[in-house]
């Protein structure tokens, strides 16, 4: 078999197995140093909110912003209309995080996705644009991929510094069945 054979081989059959098996996931299966994710499923109806916490594992303080990524084309992308989960006002307005709060090693936040709740600027009706997103994931010839961005940041001589990006386990999104 050809490496790149092979490689599509081992990638479809990990994403196989992901699929397949039920439950909740925690960040045990992905290398972190920083943050780790918990209370997350492996496949959610199209518009359910997402409720899962992300914990600091880190030996040192760290700041978090938490981002929702789509899986289009072939690679990881930032969702449309994308905002810190932490800071749900940024999804409305441009803010400055002079107040960001400091996570302490084992430290825990809970926090809430609902990928169907309309963003205020978008002029049509939140049935509307719930239906468009349901539509959409109908139509998906492959399995509709989510999975959360942690940026860990620290302050060095008054700067923010970025540690690292972080990632939860991927999660399906399924359009419930009429």
């Amino acid at each position: 078999m050809n490496p790149c054979a092979r490689s599509a081989f081992i990638l479809f059959s990990t994403l196989a197995i992901a699929l397949a098996c039920g439950g909740s996931q925690t960040q045990k299966e992905i290398d972190s140093k920083y943050v780790g994710f918990e209370g997350l499923q492996t496949s959610y109806d199209s518009c359910a909110p997402v409720a899962f916490s992300v914990r600091s594992i880190s030996q040192v303080g760290i700041y978090l912003e938490v981002y929702v990524e789509d899986f289009k084309n072939g690679a990881w992308e930032l969702t449309d209309f994308p905002y810190d989960l932490r800071q749900p006002m940024s999804r409305y307005v441009k803010r400055a995080y002079a107040d960001r709060k400091l996570m302490k090693s084992g430290e825990s936040i809970s926090l809430t996705y609902d990928r169907c709740s309309k963003p205020k600027f978008i002029k049509m009706t939140q049935c509307t644009f719930t239906q468009k997103i349901v539509d959409k994931d109908r139509k998906a010839s492959n399995a509709v991929l989510q999975r959360f961005l942690a940026n860990a940041y620290t302050m060095k001589d008054g700067d923010s510094v970025l540690l690292a990006k972080e990632y939860s386990l991927q999660v399906s999104r399924i359009a419930p069945k009429d």
